[in-house]
C-alpha cells in the first residue's frame, strides 16, 4: 500500500506499507481537557491548570503547536502556587528578541538565552542572568513580575537591554558568552515598560519607555557601545545626587512626556505612546542627542464627556519599497454606541522621511476584544513576510480569541492567520481548558516558528502555509499476519486536508516498513 497526505495546492509526500491496511484517525485526549471538571471561578490557582498541553489537532490550521506533549518545565510556570512558593523561583516570560539564531527571553527575574539552531521546535536552554546580579532591584515588595521587556540591536546577539518596573529602569546584559551572561549597566529610579535597541551610525543605542520615575518618566536614551567600556556600573541620571558612570552612557531624554509606556522603532525613527488619553509621536533620532519630532497624531478632540482616545502598543516597519508603516492598538469611547471601541490599526507614515502634514486615514482597522489596560503590538518577520502580533496582559478571562497574528504583507488588508477554531482560546485561564497565569503578551517569528511569551508559558507554534506536508502514521508494534486488521493513527503534518491511499499486495516475504 502506498499513501500520501496533502494540503490544498501543495505537493504530495508518499510513503509505503506492505500490508492490507485500514486507517483510523485517532488523537489522544489532551490532559488539559480534564480541566472542565475543575472549579475555575476567580483568578487564582486551579489544580487542573498545569501542566500546559498544546492545542489539540482538531483546532489546527495555518498554525499548529511545535510541542507534541506537555511543555517542558523550563518553559512552563503554570504549577506556581503563590501561597507556597517564591515568584522568583519560576521563569516568567514577559518579552523576547531573536538575533542570529539565538532567542533571549526577558524573564520577570532576569533573562534566559536559547539556541534555535539545531532544533528550533524545542530550543536548547543556555545561560541565565539572575536578578541577584542587578546592583539595584525593586523598590516595592508588591511588584511580582518586575522585568517587562527585552530588546537586542538587529544583527547583534552579544548584548541586550531590559526594561523593569519598581525603580529597576533599564539594564544591559553582555551575551558574548551565551552560557554565562553578565550584567553590564543599569539606569535605576525609573519604571521601565518597553525598550528598543538599535544601531545608528555604527553606535548601538537603547531607548527606554518609562511610565514614571525620579524625577519623572518619559523616553530615555543610552549608548550601549559605551556601556561595554565600563562594565558593571549603575547610575540614576537624570536624577542628581547618586554616583554616576564614566563614559556618558546616559545620552538624554526625548520629548517632554512625563509618562511613556509603549515604544518601538525602525531605521532612525522611534514611535512612542503613553496609553490612556493620548496619541502617539514619531521622532527622528538620527542624532539621538538632538532628536526631532516628525509626526504627532491621534490627539483627538473629545466629542462627548468620556471620548478620550488612548494609544497603546505601537510598531514601526519598512517594506522593500521604502514605505514606512505604523501598527498600533487604540481605544476610544464611541458616543453613539455608548461603549469603548478597541481597534487594531495600520497607517502609512512614509511622510516621516520628509515633512508630515497630518496622519491621514488608516489603511486598515479592525475592532478587537478588550478588557485590560495594557495592550502590546510586536513586529517580526517570517522569512520575508512581515507580521504584527497583538497581545495583552489579561491573565484571568477566557474567550475564544484575545490575540491576533496578522500577515501585513499587504498593509491595507492584513490577514489574521489564527485558525478560526478557538485556537488561542485553548490556553486562557478563564476558559474550560486553560492554564494558570497565562497572559499573551509578546511573540516573534524566526523562520516558520512563532515564539510566544505568555507569562507562565514560553511556547512555540509553526506557521504551516507554504510548507509541504509530511505523511506519517504509527501502528502497533509486533508481528502482523495477512488478513489481520490493523489500527493506524495518523500523525501527518501540518494538518493535511485530504488523504490518498493506494492498496497493493505485499511482495512475498516482505517485511513491514519501520515505524516512522
Amino acid at each position: 500500500m502506498t499513501a500520501s497526505a496533502e494540503s490544498a495546492g501543495r505537493p504530495q509526500v508518499a510513503f509505503g506499507c506492505a500490508l492490507l491496511c485500514s486507517l483510523v484517525l485517532a488523537t489522544a485526549l489532551p490532559r488539559g481537557l480534564v480541566a472542565a471538571t475543575c472549579d475555575r471561578t476567580g483568578c487564582g490557582l486551579i489544580s487542573c491548570g498545569s501542566p500546559a498541553v498544546p492545542t489539540p489537532q482538531s483546532m489546527w490550521g495555518e498554525l499548529q503547536p511545535a510541542d507534541s506533549g506537555p511543555l517542558p518545565l523550563g518553559r512552563d510556570s503554570t504549577a506556581f502556587d503563590e501561597f507556597q512558593q517564591y515568584y522568583s523561583s519560576f521563569p516568567w516570560f514577559t518579552g523576547l528578541d531573536i538575533q542570529n539564531g539565538y532567542l533571549v527571553s526577558g524573564l520577570a527575574y532576569g533573562l534566559q538565552v536559547w539556541d534555535l539552531h539545531s532544533h528550533p521546535e524545542n530550543p536548547d536552554a543556555l545561560g541565565k542572568l539572575d536578578f541577584s546580579k542587578f546592583p539595584v532591584w525593586v523598590d516595592s515588595a508588591e511588584e511580582k513580575w518586575p522585568i517587562q521587556d527585552l530588546s537586542m540591536p538587529a544583527g547583534d546577539d552579544t548584548i541586550a537591554a531590559l526594561a523593569g518596573h519598581a525603580g529597576i529602569g533599564l539594564a544591559m546584559a553582555d551575551l558574548s558568552d551565551k552560557f554565562k551572561p553578565k550584567f553590564l549597566y543599569q539606569s535605576y529610579k525609573k519604571n521601565g515598560e518597553e525598550v528598543y535597541a538599535t544601531t545608528i551610525g555604527g553606535t548601538e543605542y537603547a531607548f527606554l519607555a518609562a511610565s514614571g520615575g525620579n524625577p519623572t518618566g518619559g523616553v530615555f536614551v543610552y549608548n550601549m557601545s559605551q556601556a561595554r567600556q565600563n562594565p558593571g556600573c549603575a547610575e540614576s541620571l537624570p536624577f542628581i545626587g547618586d554616583p554616576t558612570c564614566s563614559g556618558n552612557v546616559y545620552v538624554g531624554r526625548i520629548g517632554n512626556r512625563a509618562s511613556v509606556s509603549f515604544l518601538h522603532g525602525v531605521d532612525n525613527f522611534i514611535v512612542l505612546a503613553s496609553g490612556a488619553g493620548s496619541g502617539f509621536e514619531i521622532w527622528n533620532v538620527a542624532n539621538p542627542a538632538q532628536p526631532s519630532l516628525v509626526l504627532s497624531a491621534l490627539n483627538d478632540i473629545p466629542a462627548c464627556r468620556f471620548d478620550l482616545r488612548s494609544v497603546y502598543g505601537v510598531a514601526l516597519w519598512k517594506d522593500s519599497s521604502n514605505h514606512y508603516y505604523l501598527g498600533l492598538r487604540t481605544e476610544k469611547y464611541n458616543c453613539n454606541l455608548q461603549r469603548n471601541v478597541n481597534e487594531a490599526r495600520v497607517y502609512d507614515v512614509s511622510c516621516i522621511t520628509g515633512t508630515c502634514t497630518g496622519l491621514g486615514n488608516p489603511l486598515f482597522s479592525q475592532e478587537l476584544d478588550s478588557g485590560t489596560s495594557s495592550y502590546f503590538v510586536t513586529f517580526s518577520r517570517s522569512q520575508n513576510t512581515p507580521f504584527l502580533y497583538f497581545g495583552s496582559d489579561d491573565k484571568c478571562r477566557g474567550g475564544s480569541q484575545r490575540e491576533w497574528l496578522f500577515d501585513v504583507s499587504n498593509p491595507s488588508a492584513p490577514r489574521d492567520i489564527t485558525p478560526a477554531t478557538g485556537y488561542w482560546g485553548w490556553y486562557y485561564r478563564g476558559g474550560s481548558t486553560g492554564f494558570n497565569n497565562t497572559m499573551p503578551r509578546r511573540g516573534k517569528f524566526n523562520n516558520e516558528y512563532f515564539y510566544r511569551s505568555m507569562l507562565s508559558l514560553f511556547d512555540i507554534h509553526r506557521h504551516t502555509a507554504g510548507v509541504a506536508p509530511t505523511a506519517s502514521f504509527t501502528w502497533p508494534l509486533g508481528e502482523i499476519y495477512p488478513g489481520t486488521p490493523v489500527l493506524f493513527q495518523d500523525t501527518s503534518a501540518p494538518s493535511p486536508s485530504t488523504w490518498t491511499w493506494t492498496f497493493s499486495d505485499a511482495a512475498a516475504g516482505a517485511a513491514p516498513p519501520p515505524n516512522p
